[in-house]
């Protein structure tokens, strides 16, 4: 639970995303908000996680909002803008948290561009029958 506090962006690959998702399959909650957030809703996940701020200390149900965080950053630029600046209040080096949340900033940027890219593709002409 401590990958959204220790490893940047760009080492999120295969058994990383896995374990993050194994984590999340882990939990459960009565919250429909908690449910959403844990099933990948990164809107209900950015909303959970700002009632967190500021992060002065970090805990275990901390690594848990987090987490659910990171995971939905993984695939959703909003979700990643917020971890990135969450990133930047928690007690750890400065320079520790200035290359996380830079990495964050990078990958937001990533994402939001591939999702303009698509939003602007050409759409496949169906064929006539």
């Amino acid at each position: 639970m401590s990958y959204w506090r220790s490893l940047p962006a760009q080492a999120f690959d295969t058994p990383q995303r896995a374990d993050v998702h194994e984590l999340l399959r882990s939990l459960s909650s009565t919250s429909p908000e908690w449910r959403a957030a844990i099933a990948g809703d990164a809107p209900s996940a950015i909303g959970i996680a700002l009632r967190f701020w500021p992060l002065h200390t970090v805990c275990p149900i901390t690594d848990v909002v987090m987490t659910i965080l990171l995971a939905a950053a993984l695939k959703d630029a909003a979700a990643a803008s917020v971890l990135s600046t969450s990133l930047k209040q928690i007690p750890i080096s400065h320079r520790r948290r200035t290359t996380l949340s830079k990495s964050w900033v990078l990958h937001q940027t990533i994402l939001a561009g591939l999702a303009a890219a698509a939003a602007h593709a050409p759409r496949p002409q169906r064929r006539k029958s």
